[in-house]
C-alpha cells in the first residue's frame, strides 16, 4: 500500500468511524458508499473519478474529514489552488479535534500553495499596453493587455506602460481562492517644450536634475515648476499648467545681470570718497561696481563736498576726477560779516537819529525856537548820512558775497 493510499484510508476512519456504527439514515449510508467508492478509485489511480465521488459524498454529509481526501485528489489532478483551499478548510474545521491530522494537512497545504498559479486578469484602455509585474525582488514584462497572468500567491505591483501615455501602477495581493482583476485607463501624455532666448541655458523641471535647453518632454497633465538659468543672467521661474494631451511650448527671456566695472575716484586734494553709503576711503580709491547709477560723495576739510549720482557704463571701466571747491577763508568771512554788521549798525543809527529828528520837529511845532529847528535839521542830516552808509555797506556786502562765493565742486568722467 502506498503512502497516499495510507492517508486516504486514515481519512476514511476519521470521516465515518461514528456514522458507520449508527447508520441512522439513508443519506449517511449513501455518503458512506460514495466515500468508499472514491477511495477505491483513488487507490486505482482514477483521480478524476475519485474527486467527483469525494465531492458527492461531501455534498451529502459535510464531514470535515472528507476535505482532506478532496485535497489529496485535487493535488493529483494538479489543481493546486483547489488542493490548498481544501486542506485549509480541513484545518479550519478540525483545529480543535485532537484526532485530526492537522500538521500533515498544513504541510500539504503549503506544498500545494507553493505550486499554485492564480489567474489575474489585466486590461488597459487603450489596449496593447505592456504589463510588468514587480514582486519586490524583480520586475518582468509578462505580456500586453488584455492579458491573464498566472501568479503565485503574494504581494505584487502591476505596472502598465504604453508610448504616449502616462505609466500607471497598482498594488495587489494575490491570494488563494480569490480572483483579482486590474483594469487600467491610461492618461494620454502631454508635450512640454522649454526654450531660452540665450544659448547655453539650463532647465530644471520640478525636482528633476538640470538639463540643457531647449528641453522637450512628455509629461502627465498637471502643474509644473520651471526654472531656467545661465551664468551672467537672472534666473527665471514660471509655474506652467499642462492639460491632458496638450502640446505646450514655453520660451523664456533671461535678462543679463549688470556687469561689474572698475571705478577709480580721484580728487585734486586729499579727500575721503564714499559710494552708495559705504565706509569712506582715501582717494584715489578703486571700486568694483555693477553697471548702473551709484551715489558718490567726496569730502575734504575746508572744501565744499561733492555729492552726485554717477552712471557706471556696462561696457567700460571709468575714472571719476573730482575737483573740490575751497570754502570761504576766515578773512573773507570776517570781512563779509564786517560789512553786514556795519550796514546793520548804520541802519540802526540812522533809525535812532531819524526818531530824534521827528521828536524835535514835533516839539518845534508846539513851541518854535531857533534851537529846536537847528537841532532837528542836524539830526535829520545825520540820519540821512547813516541810512546812506547802511545802504552802501549792504550793497558792498552783497557784491563781496557774490565775488567770494565758492564755486560748486565738480567732476569729470574719463573712460
Amino acid at each position: 500500500m502506498s503512502g497516499a493510499q495510507l492517508v486516504v484510508l486514515l481519512a476514511v476512519s476519521l470521516a465515518f468511524g461514528a456514522t458507520a456504527e449508527a447508520k441512522t439514515n439513508g443519506v449517511e449510508r449513501e455518503a458512506q458508499r460514495r466515500f468508499v467508492r472514491a477511495n477505491k478509485q483513488y487507490n486505482e489511480g482514477h483521480y478524476e473519478e475519485a474527486l467527483r465521488l469525494y465531492q458527492a459524498a461531501y455534498d451529502l454529509v459535510a464531514d470535515p474529514a472528507i476535505l482532506y481526501n478532496l485535497g489529496l485528489a485535487r493535488e493529483k489532478m494538479f489543481d493546486y489552488e483547489g488542493c490548498a483551499t481544501a486542506f485549509q478548510q480541513y484545518i479550519d474545521n478540525t483545529r480543535d479535534d485532537a484526532t485530526a491530522n492537522v500538521d500533515a494537512a498544513d504541510k500539504r497545504r503549503r506544498q500545494c500553495e507553493e505550486r499554485t498559479l492564480i489567474p489575474v486578469r489585466v486590461s488597459s484602455w487603450p489596449p496593447g499596453a505592456a504589463v510588468h509585474v514587480d514582486d519586490g525582488d524583480s520586475k518582468a514584462m509578462l505580456g500586453r493587455a488584455p492579458a491573464t497572468l498566472e501568479l503565485k500567491p503574494g504581494h505584487y505591483e502591476i505596472i502598465v506602460e504604453m508610448p504616449g501615455y502616462a505609466t500607471d501602477k497598482r498594488v495587489m495581493d494575490v491570494e488563494v481562492g480569490r480572483r483579482s482583476n486590474a483594469d487600467f485607463t491610461l492618461e494620454r501624455l502631454s508635450s512640454l517644450s522649454i526654450e531660452a532666448d540665450v544659448s547655453g541655458a539650463s532647465v530644471k523641471l520640478d525636482d528633476e536634475p538640470w538639463k540643457a535647453a531647449p528641453l522637450s518632454r512628455e509629461v502627465p497633465a498637471g502643474l509644473y515648476r520651471v526654472i531656467v538659468r545661465k551664468p551672467g543672467h537672472r534666473d527665471v521661474e514660471r509655474q506652467v499648467r499642462v492639460e491632458a494631451g496638450q502640446q505646450k511650448s514655453l520660451v523664456l527671456s533671461l535678462p543679463a545681470l549688470p556687469k561689474k566695472r572698475r571705478v577709480v575716484v580721484v580728487s585734486d586734494v586729499a579727500a575721503l570718497a564714499s559710494i552708495d553709503g559705504a565706509d569712506a576711503v582715501e582717494t584715489p580709491a578703486a571700486h568694483e561696481l555693477l553697471a548702473g547709477q551709484h551715489h558718490v560723495e567726496v569730502r575734504a576739510p575746508g572744501y565744499l563736498p561733492f555729492v552726485a549720482d554717477i552712471p557706471v557704463p556696462d561696457d567700460a571701466d571709468i575714472e571719476l576726477h573730482v575737483d573740490l571747491s575751497p570754502k570761504r577763508s576766515k578773512t573773507e568771512k570776517v570781512l563779509l560779516w564786517g560789512f553786514v554788521g556795519s550796514a546793520g549798525a548804520s541802519a540802526a543809527g540812522g533809525t535812532v537819529f531819524g526818531l530824534l529828528a521827528r521828536s524835535d520837529q514835533d516839539a518845534y511845532m508846539s513851541g518854535p525856537t531857533p534851537e529846536l529847528l537847528e537841532r532837528g535839521e542836524s539830526r535829520a542830516r545825520t540820519a540821512d548820512v547813516l541810512w546812506g552808509t547802511a545802504a552802501a555797506l549792504s550793497a558792498t556786502a552783497v557784491v563781496y558775497y557774490l565775488v567770494t562765493r565758492p564755486k560748486a565742486s565738480k567732476s569729470k568722467v574719463v573712460r
